[in-house]
């Protein structure tokens, strides 16, 4: 049973991920896909949770760190080449990698 407090009625209850929209993005021709903002459709405002499809020969974005946050990245389908400073690395389906702050 649900308790009325206040962190559970600041939360939203469970939603379908396909009931996310998708937003088109890019960036000039190199860069682009669409996104679905998993957390911020949820009502978080501190980690960004969101699923990227990318179509084939787009790459997500340029080359980059975060000095205060961490990124994860799970592959759910597909193939693609990872980047990580100067080695590259092919990640499928399962694949996870984890970029610490900094």
């Amino acid at each position: 049973m649900a308790q009325d407090n206040s962190t559970a009625s600041a939360s939203k209850p469970p939603f379908p991920v396909e009931s996310v929209p998708w937003e088109p993005w890019s960036q000039g021709e190199r860069f682009g896909g669409r996104v679905r903002k998993l957390g911020k459709f949820g009502g978080g405002s501190h980690v960004g949770v969101l699923i990227e499809e990318l179509p084939p020969g787009k790459q997500s974005c340029p080359l980059h760190y975060h000095m205060l946050e961490e990124e994860h990245l799970l592959m759910l389908e597909g193939k693609c080449t990872l980047r990580l400073g100067d080695m590259t690395y092919d990640m499928s389906a399962g694949d996870y990698v984890c970029f610490p702050a900094g």
